[in-house]
């Protein structure tokens, strides 16, 4: 029993660098980098930006913040959410790319993703 509570005791509480919270999105650096030219992409087709986010920093974003290249805005209430991804740079120049991993809903995670 004693192992149990010291294996509980030891794992992981850092945030996972993209992580939906209601109507908004919070991004988390818990890198030593900072991160410049962010853009956070939402179901592939919303966008939004955000110059920069410091090392071990979080910045929330609201999901009607999101626009697609027609000016239409991400509706939270209406529309479901399929894929998120972060682009980014290090100060070094080389890319930061992060993609949130969802579980497959309706007849594709039914079936393990065999139609």
């Amino acid at each position: 029993m004693v192992l149990v509570l010291a294996g509980i005791s030891c794992r992981d509480t850092r945030p996972a660098p993209l992580e939906l919270q209601g109507a908004q999105l919070q991004i988390s650096n818990d890198t030593v980098d900072n991160w410049t030219g962010v853009e956070v992409w939402l179901n592939r087709y919303f966008r939004a930006t955000v110059s920069s986010i410091p090392a071990h920093s979080r910045y929330m974003v609201p999901l009607n913040a999101f626009v697609s290249g027609y000016a239409q805005r991400f509706d939270f209430n209406h529309m479901q959410i399929t894929a998120l991804s972060l682009t980014g740079k290090k100060p070094d120049g080389s890319p930061v790319e992060i993609t949130k991993q969802f579980d497959q809903g309706g007849l594709a995670g039914a079936l393990g993703g065999k139609q």
